[in-house]
């Protein structure tokens, strides 16, 4: 099992916080504006974010991967509550660069998909109500939301 690890923060990027994530997360209310690495080039990684209730409008954090995603394995985010709904899509290498879409129907989780690389990655915020997300992958279906 690796460790989970603070990184730092940088006045640079808003004096965003940076935590390396190597193992299964629970996201906390407090690491709302966190920048997280996602690095565990051998096993799956399993986040969880806090469920809307608990949060206030303008909560937000963002996802890049930093280790390449094991073959048979992936780097999943899931709400904290089913009910919770994800909207926004992931820009994606093909040529219409039209990747996965978030639509509010039914999707309780965002994956990264075995041997997605580093630098894809997704932001998410809500309004309180819904998550919205933006994310970009460097190839096809490497990115997705999922139910």
């Amino acid at each position: 099992m690796m460790a989970n690890k603070w990184l730092g923060s940088s006045a640079s990027f808003g004096n965003a916080r940076t935590y390396e994530i190597q193992d299964d997360y629970t996201v906390k209310v407090g690491d709302s504006g966190t920048v997280f690495f996602l690095n565990d080039t051998t096993n799956s990684i399993a986040v969880t974010l806090p469920a809307i209730s608990d949060l206030s409008a303008g909560w937000g954090c963002k996802f890049i991967v930093k280790g390449t995603v094991a073959s048979t394995k992936t780097y999943t985010i899931t709400q904290g509550n089913a009910a919770d709904e994800f909207y926004g899509h992931v820009r994606d290498g093909s040529a219409d660069g039209l990747g996965d879409i978030g639509d509010g129907n039914a999707d309780t989780k965002i994956q990264f998909a075995a041997t997605a690389a580093p630098g894809q990655f997704i932001e998410i915020i809500t309004d309180g109500d819904n998550w919205y997300c933006f994310g970009s992958e460097n190839t096809t279906a490497k990115l997705t939301f999922e139910n």
